[in-house]
């Protein structure tokens, strides 16, 4: 393989709930087997923080890891990311697809509550190579919290102009 720069992609999927082979078999899959092509992120292993980690160290791990991936498109997506995971009561963010369905002026995002406990979805707005939207699920600690905190994120994207209706 020549020795031009890898790729790095950050394999999202379930890990709350799952046990240790749901986990790890298909992204240790996905890493003998594309590991000579991208070189990855494994939320997963972000768990070797330990037992008595916080949130907030599981959430900044998750931060670092993203701020190295080529799966973001733009500085501004980033910053968007940045801007979400500093609302009180996230513990997650798990980046989606791309498609090129969707398309705005600026950087931005929207978020809503998912029927599903503990999950507030979203959706960044960019412009980049790999598409125009991209889809995003952020989990929360306490479910009954759910709803301040999707307010909170539209109060934050909104004061730093990042909100899509």
């Amino acid at each position: 393989m020549s020795k031009r720069q890898k790729f790095h992609v950050y394999l999202a999927g379930s890990i709350s709930g799952c046990n240790e082979a749901q986990k790890h078999q298909w992204r240790d899959d996905v890493k003998k087997k594309y590991g000579a092509y991208f070189d990855f992120t494994d939320p997963a292993k972000l768990e070797s923080l330990g037992p008595k980690a916080t949130r907030y160290e599981a959430v900044e791990a998750d931060l670092k890891a993203i701020k190295q991936l080529d799966d973001i498109p733009s500085k501004d997506a980033r910053h968007v990311f940045h801007i979400i995971s500093e609302t009180p009561g996230i513990t997650r963010i798990t980046l989606g697809p791309f498609n090129g369905k969707d398309s705005r002026r600026t950087c931005g995002a929207s978020v809503k509550s998912s029927e599903t406990p503990f999950l507030i979805e979203g959706k960044l707005y960019d412009k980049g190579k790999k598409g125009t939207m991209q889809t995003f699920h952020i989990r929360v600690q306490n479910n009954t919290e759910k709803a301040r905190i999707e307010n909170d994120l539209k109060a934050s994207l909104k004061k730093w102009d990042r909100w899509f209706d």
